[in-house]
């Protein structure tokens, strides 16, 4: 090899410092635009995430009342954003704690109204003890979107 070969393969072996420069801010600017959509998707994921485990701890306990022949309740509270479930096992009159209280989600979002209390009989209906009755709403809101669940009287659970 003579020395103008030598020059030209050093000449080719990288990038220079503008062509460098040039990706890295294509791609901070591609990073800035995808940012928002990112964290707006994972607000979406939180709420439907929430929903998801209202709708679930609905389902699951009428069920437990139909499956085990016998009244149980479930409350549902905004100030600690958990749910407990109670029995009411005969001969009992009152009602006892079914395991703990269940987190609904480990995100901040706000449930209205701020308790909710359902009883589900044998046969498998519903009725309100404590909040929104005539529908039954429950509204689960994070990061400035919200959901609505309307339960039916006999456990049908609608989200808007």
């Amino acid at each position: 090899m003579n020395g103008s070969q030598t020059k030209k393969l050093r000449a080719r072996r990288g990038f220079s410092l503008l062509e460098l420069l040039t990706v890295v801010a294509i791609l901070g600017i591609l990073l800035a635009m995808g940012i928002p959509q990112i964290m707006n998707m994972s607000s979406s994921y939180k709420l439907t995430g929430a929903v998801d485990s209202v709708q679930w701890a609905i389902a699951s306990t009428r069920y437990q009342a139909i499956m085990k022949g016998y009244y149980y309740e479930l409350t549902i509270s905004n100030s600690n954003t958990q749910y407990q479930v109670y029995s009411k096992i005969p001969p009992a009159t009152s009602y006892t704690t079914v395991g703990n209280a269940t987190p609904i989600t480990s995100t901040a979002v706000t449930i209205s109204p701020a308790t909710t209390t359902l009883q589900f009989s044998p046969s498998g209906s519903i009725s309100v003890v404590a909040g929104n009755s005539n529908p039954n709403t429950i509204t689960v809101t994070y990061s400035g979107q919200s959901h609505t669940l309307t339960v039916s009287n006999y456990g049908q659970v609608t989200i808007q």
